[in-house]
């Protein structure tokens, strides 16, 4: 098995040539000595690595003067490449909702470079090989449906909505509970209860929330 640094090195050998993906490549496991903890068995374990590693390159990219755009971006990718999101369109759709198609997309990458990362390039053996064809699989099926959803132009995001802060306002919602049931009709939206479509949202509101006092917004 490889020490982190020899995985680093190969991870960042099998990026694409893309700045912003080999520097994630480069520090994406750079918290993980300090996560390093063995269980009652002895078995090693890194839990909480990815969110580290995204606190400490985030100060490094600071200290090389990176723009907040790519630092934002290389962050990003580093605290979500851990674990991969499910083969789902509902979890595809989440992803691209908290992360953007640009970042989702490169964070596919990331996740196969370092998968493939996880043993020695020199004389795989057929394991290896199976384990390699797999993540192939898994990252070019998520990339497939994330291009499926943008192709049908499926709601993943506020502003592919059908309603918005005005429709709340009209139903006499105010303030932070506007947010609140965006974010509500939108996860309806993504989980498939209901159509995007402006008079189905609003009756999909209604009929859980208007003149329902014992409610609360704030899921």
């Amino acid at each position: 098995s490889l020490d982190v640094w020899q995985h680093t090195v190969e991870v960042v050998s099998r990026c694409d040539f893309d700045m912003r993906l080999r520097w994630a490549a480069l520090l994406h496991d750079v918290g993980k000595p300090q996560c390093f903890k063995r269980d009652e068995l002895g078995v090693g374990h890194f839990k909480g690595h990815a969110a580290v590693s995204a606190e400490i390159a985030k100060n490094i990219l600071s200290r090389l003067k990176f723009s907040n755009t790519d630092k934002d971006f290389i962050v990003s990718l580093i605290k979500h490449h851990y674990p991969s999101p499910v083969l789902s369109k509902k979890s595809v759709r989440r992803a691209l909702n908290k992360h953007g198609a640009e970042i989702f997309f490169a964070l596919t990458r990331l996740i196969l470079a370092d998968n493939l990362g996880k043993h020695t390039s020199i004389h795989p053996n057929e394991s290896d090989l199976k384990s390699d064809d797999a993540i192939r699989q898994h990252c070019d099926e998520l990339a497939g449906i994330a291009k499926e959803i943008i192709d049908e132009n499926l709601c993943f995001s506020l502003r592919d909505l059908a309603v918005n802060g005005n429709d709340l306002l009209d139903l006499g919602f105010r303030g932070s509970d506007i947010g609140a049931a965006l974010n509500m009709l939108l996860n309806a939206v993504i989980d498939e209860q209901v159509e995007n479509n402006r008079n189905e949202l609003l009756n999909y509101f209604r009929n859980i929330y208007v003149g329902d006092d014992d409610k609360p917004l704030n899921l």
